[in-house]
């Protein structure tokens, strides 16, 4: 890397006003507000170059112009040892960031023992990766929510010469770089990839419009009948165990405030301010990367001119327009569809669609004739059901591709009629799976078959043939489950070393100590903690012992063998729990988040409503992960069997008793998709901090 020599330049460099709009219209998008909002608190990315040392400088004179005066910037440059000398170039970014006030931090990436980064064949890949996590980290450490990067105009259109070079055909692949967004590389690790937080859904004391289905005050309320009549549901608490669970909030997020300023006025704003800045000479080497090749090709008009970044920076304007229009008719499907039941102890969901026969009609002009869906129509409708899926997906939100819901479109909206007036063919099937979701169609439950709740357990099965079947008539009601665990791949596992308190301190010891978060099946965050059982507290005559710790224990999927296991000790609990007299009075001294499993008509009630058939091999239980592998308890649904921890000091009598503990959260749930149970169950979104 070496220092560029200042010389005249005639771009205009960025302003601190544009650069000041650029920032809080972002902020805007962000914070999803109708007006421009300010950040306080954000950190830097900073390598040295023009980009990012043009972001350091207009960072600060949103500070000294009084724009946002009390914006508080952190800059981090990342070292990746990559090559000779690197460490000394981190410094002197670090010291010119000084110059301008800043208190920068250098994160040095870590390789392994006698690797050569530079030699990897996957170097550019890992560096990325670990780059990415190390920023989040850092950024988690400092708590800040918000990484600003350098990328700019020209880093879009080569983003998307590459896609198209690599045989991208999609319209959104063509947008280029999203200007705000998610930290890439990090999913998996909490705090950074859409964690840290939560959302609570509480039921509200409002009642359901049945015509419009959004809440109305008590004065406003219709006749109790109607509400009845109209969900089949005893509405007072329809949905309250259903929704327990948190639902993961917050991580990391991307801002790229250059994204519609060529390079050329990056470098500008930093040669007229005097700024200094570094040339990374590998960067323009059309011999090391195909990206540098391209960007050789594209500064120096080598490409035809479809190919020229006029014309991509078109592209990339006609896909937005049609990315946009395909969102906006999404919407629109999301909000003729209903939400019925969301239940978060299993990851189930129960949606209405539309109709297939109104379909035709979704998202046209009525002064529009009325024909088969346009083939935009069929994307949004795929968007759609994608955005669906991603609530129940044991994976990243947007990674399932559109041809995988080829099928689904045919079978949940088929045609009501060809246009030459023949009738559709016969579907080949119902239940289908898109990527470990299960799609199976279902009846809506009437009254008397839902109360006092609507669980799972009532919603029967039926033949999506009746989709002909007049409008009056048919409901397109889908419930969509975690599908079972193909037997040909390992089961979903997440391990952990349980650290009991020192026995020294135990009895000192006020507060549950966790260990770190993991994610288990993509789909829920949790960590497992203990908490000393008070002497006064009974201990059963059958505890799990255990010689000094850590305790080894595993969250992994319910099996059929369990079942057996979990009843008969539940059966010895109750027997013991019989014979020694003992009153209700000392189960008021647990945690009230957490109950302990007592009878086999609890577990099955569990089951038989709420987590049928084979649904309930798919939802997460605790246990030993040595031994007879028991079943410590069923985290979703807050339940632990009646059974201690006992820590037993080798060569000595002494034990100690310990309860199980945990802390449990749904994976992040898109905003619209959340706003829509909110205007369907009558429930209330409420953010917080575990």
């Amino acid at each position: 890397m070496a220092l560029r020599s200042l010389r005249p330049d005639s771009h205009i460099p960025i302003s601190p006003n544009e650069f000041y709009d650029a920032v809080t219209n972002l902020w805007k998008i962000w914070r999803v507000s109708k007006k421009p909002s300010k950040p306080s608190r954000i950190a830097l990315a900073v390598s040295g170059g023009p980009d990012s040392m043009a972001l350091a400088f207009l960072c600060k004179q949103l500070i000294s112009e009084r724009l946002i005066p009390d914006l508080n910037v952190k800059p981090f440059i990342v070292d990746h040892k990559a090559r000779e000398g690197s460490t000394e170039e981190a410094h002197n970014v670090a010291s010119w960031l000084k110059d301008l006030g800043f208190e920068p931090s250098i994160l040095t990436l870590r390789w392994a023992s006698g690797t050569i980064p530079s030699s990897l064949s996957n170097f550019e890949t890992s560096a990325r990766k670990y780059r990415y996590q190390m920023l989040g980290h850092a950024c988690k450490e400092y708590n800040i929510q918000a990484l600003f990067l350098g990328h700019h105009q020209d880093d879009t259109v080569e983003t998307v010469l590459s896609r198209l070079v690599r045989g991208q055909r999609q319209a959104s692949g063509f947008t280029g770089v999203a200007s705000v967004g998610h930290i890439p590389e990090c999913h998996g690790i909490y705090g950074l990839a859409e964690s840290g937080s939560f959302i609570k859904l509480k039921n509200v004391k409002s009642r359901i419009d049945p015509a419009g289905r959004h809440p109305v005050h008590d004065r406003e309320r219709p006749d109790e009948s109607q509400l009845k009549q109209a969900w089949g549901i005893n509405s007072n608490t329809p949905h309250s165990n259903d929704i327990l669970l948190p639902i993961s909030d917050g991580g990391i997020y991307l801002f790229r405030p250059f994204s519609s300023f060529p390079k050329s006025r990056l470098t500008s704003t930093c040669l007229q301010n005097n700024i200094k800045f570094a040339i990374d000479k590998t960067n323009f080497d059309p011999t090391v990367t195909s990206r540098n090749t391209l960007r050789y090709l594209l500064s120096n008009d080598m490409l035809p001119r479809a190919l020229r970044a006029p014309s991509i920076l078109q592209l990339i304007e006609n896909s937005k327009q049609v990315s946009e229009e395909l969102n906006r008719q999404s919407n629109i499907f999301l909000r003729k569809s209903q939400i019925i039941k969301l239940d978060l102890r299993t990851g189930s969901l129960v949606i209405n669609f539309p109709n297939p026969r109104l379909i035709q009609n979704f998202g046209v002009s009525l002064d529009d004739p009325v024909g088969p869906a346009s083939v935009m129509t069929q994307k949004a409708m795929v968007i759609t059901l994608r955005r669906f899926l991603d609530v129940i997906l044991p994976g990243q939100k947007n990674h399932v591709p559109f041809h995988k819901f080829k099928s689904a479109l045919q079978i949940i909206f088929p045609a009501s009629e060809a246009i030459n007036g023949e009738a559709p063919p016969p579907l080949k099937m119902d239940i289908f799976t898109v990527d470990g979701v299960k799609f199976e169609p279902v009846k809506v439950p009437k009254k008397r078959d839902a109360e006092p709740h609507l669980n799972l357990k009532a919603f029967k099965s039926r033949k999506q043939n009746d989709a002909t079947a007049s409008i009056s008539e048919f409901q397109n009601t889908w419930l969509l489950t975690r599908a079972p665990f193909p037997r040909r791949l390992p089961l979903p596992t997440a391990s952990f070393n349980l650290q009991l308190p020192d026995l020294s301190i135990a009895d000192h010891v006020d507060s549950v100590t966790w260990s770190d978060w993991q994610l288990w099946d993509n789909r829920y965050w949790i960590r497992l903690g203990a908490e000393k059982v008070p002497r006064t507290y009974p201990i059963e005559e059958w505890p799990y012992e255990y010689r000094d710790t850590p305790v080894p224990l595993v969250v992994r999927p319910m099996k059929s063998l369990d079942l057996a296991e979990v009843r008969k000790q539940l059966l010895q609990y109750q027997i013991w729990h019989h014979e020694n007299h003992f009153s209700r009075g000392f189960r008021k001294v647990e945690n009230e988040s957490i109950r302990t499993l007592r009878t086999r008509k609890i577990l099955d009630q569990h089951f038989w409503h709420h987590a049928p058939d084979k649904l309930r091999y798919t939802i997460p239980v605790i246990a030993e992960a040595t031994g007879q592998q028991r079943v410590l308890a069923f985290p979703s649904f807050g339940e632990r069997m009646p059974v201690t921890l006992t820590r037993g000091i080798r060569e000595t009598s002494v034990i100690d008793h310990w309860w199980l503990n945990w802390q449990i959260s749904y994976k992040n749930i898109e905003e619209d998709v959340l706003k829509l149970a909110s205007r369907d169950l009558g429930i209330e979104i409420r953010r917080g901090i575990l």
